[in-house]
């Protein structure tokens, strides 16, 4: 039985269509890559992995799962920061341009 859309606000949506939730993470991490912190995106998931995989991008990447009912999760983008406060670019040794 499919889930009704949940009524969230929201910056963007990404559909990952039926891929799994691998494929779906990785593209994703490109799609938002650039975004800014405190941006909400809704991702569509329909793999049955999505309700323990995407929790756990989630909490790896130090985004936050603001809402979830499958397929539908609501993640809100925090900064990449390393353990030393630093952004993975800083930590890296990358210019930060914004023309990227």
């Amino acid at each position: 039985m499919p889930t009704e859309r949940p009524d969230w606000a929201f910056d963007d949506e990404f559909d990952g269509g039926d891929e799994t939730c691998g494929r779906v993470i990785v593209n994703l991490y490109l799609y938002i890559r650039h975004q800014e912190p405190g941006y909400r995106i809704l991702v569509i998931s329909r793999d049955p992995g999505a309700p323990v995989e995407l929790p756990a991008w989630c909490r790896m990447t130090s985004n936050e799962l603001t809402a979830m009912q499958h397929p539908y999760y609501l993640i809100t983008l925090k900064p990449a920061h390393s353990a030393r406060g630093k952004t993975v670019e800083e930590a890296r040794g990358i210019p930060w341009n914004e023309e990227q």
